[in-house]
């Protein structure tokens, strides 16, 4: 059990307050787009509210998409990082966490709940929120190892890039079979190369530092992993004439 309780209570409060201070999501337009108005090359999808919004691990599912243990996730994102803290065994901390990570309001602090919040954005002023103050709490007591509560752990194959890769496979997969927006859109996009522009610095899940020239057809800086992963379902279960 915990100690402090008190702490506990106080951090479980500002998280709550931090929730309604969440302005709330326009509906997202539909994006599908008909194949004959493509243009030629690959396909890039960026953020949700950009044409093929719905291919982006943020976009907010229109149906919950399952995660481990019968855990339900508003997000591809949510549900990837709810992944990392689940498994047999794990502690009454980590489990608090994955609770944190799987009800956070946004996928962005899903992830930070998870990872942390780059130090960068803390160190300006500009970039700190209220909200990022609350989730540094919650991480500061979660990760405090005491004697009769140990501390929050990932699972211990978590650095393992294969291990990522499977979960990645595992939860894109299941967005595209649970929801039909996402799969219509997805199945809109034929046979094109799908290209995830996840920012500069993202060379692993992403297309890297040469989004803007990937649709020109340039070679990608990064690996492109969850456009190859996205497109790997949609060719497995395009639907074929004939």
């Amino acid at each position: 059990m915990f100690k402090n309780k008190k702490k506990m209570a106080d951090c479980a409060e500002s998280w709550a307050d931090s929730r309604e201070e969440e302005e709330e999501e326009e509906e997202e337009e539909e994006h599908a787009v008909p194949e004959e108005e493509l243009p030629a090359g690959p396909i890039r999808f960026k953020a949700p509210s950009e044409p093929f919004g719905e291919l982006s691990n943020f976009w907010p599912m229109d149906t919950q998409i399952p995660g481990p243990d019968g855990l339900m996730c508003r997000t591809v994102e949510h549900a990837f990082w709810v992944y990392k803290y689940t498994y047999d065994g794990m502690n009454s901390k980590t489990r608090l966490l994955r609770e944190y990570i799987n009800g956070s309001t946004t996928p962005l602090k899903a992830r930070y709940y998870a990872n942390g919040i780059p130090r960068y954005m803390t160190q300006k002023g500009k970039y700190v929120k209220p909200w990022m103050h609350t989730i540094n709490n919650v991480r500061r007591m979660v990760f405090r190892d005491e004697k009769d509560s140990p501390a929050a752990a990932p699972r211990a194959d978590w650095e393992d890039e294969n291990t990522q890769i499977v979960v990645m496979r595992t939860v894109v997969n299941a967005k595209y079979t649970v929801s039909d927006r996402a799969r219509t859109v997805l199945f809109s996009t034929g046979a094109r190369e799908l290209v995830a522009d996840l920012g500069p610095y993202d060379r692993k899940w992403g297309c890297g530092p040469d989004a803007g020239a990937a649709a020109e057809g340039v070679r990608l800086g990064g690996l492109n992993l969850l456009g190859m992963l996205t497109s790997a379902w949609r060719d497995s279960h395009l639907p074929r004439d004939g």
